[in-house]
């Protein structure tokens, strides 16, 4: 089991991840969901950034592009699965890794 809160190198290849994007500094979707008491930081010594935050909760914004950042920076690049979005449930606990290219 991968220890959730070590900054060292992940191995991601056998994740099914939901969503990816590259942005500069957009990241105030993630603080907001924290003062909300919807997300946690768990991990804050550098990059990355480390959050938990259920799907019900994350799921929703990615229809948001402007809010989370995507196409602001000039190499830009962003994948979104929506058949995983699509089967995620909203209870399932995600892990949101953040790492702003400001």
């Amino acid at each position: 089991m991968q220890d959730l809160k070590d900054s060292g190198h992940h191995d991601y290849s056998g994740t099914q991840g939901l969503a990816y994007w590259t942005t500069t500094s957009m990241l105030g979707w993630l603080h907001e969901l924290e003062m909300q008491g919807k997300a946690r930081k768990i991990l804050d010594s550098g990059y990355p950034l480390r959050y938990t935050a259920r799907a019900r909760d994350v799921l929703p914004l990615l229809a948001d592009e402007a809010l989370l950042g995507m196409g602001v920076w000039p190499h830009t690049g962003k994948s979104l699965y929506p058949d995983r979005i699509a089967a995620c449930p909203g209870d399932q606990l995600l892990i949101i890794d953040a790492m702003d290219q400001s």
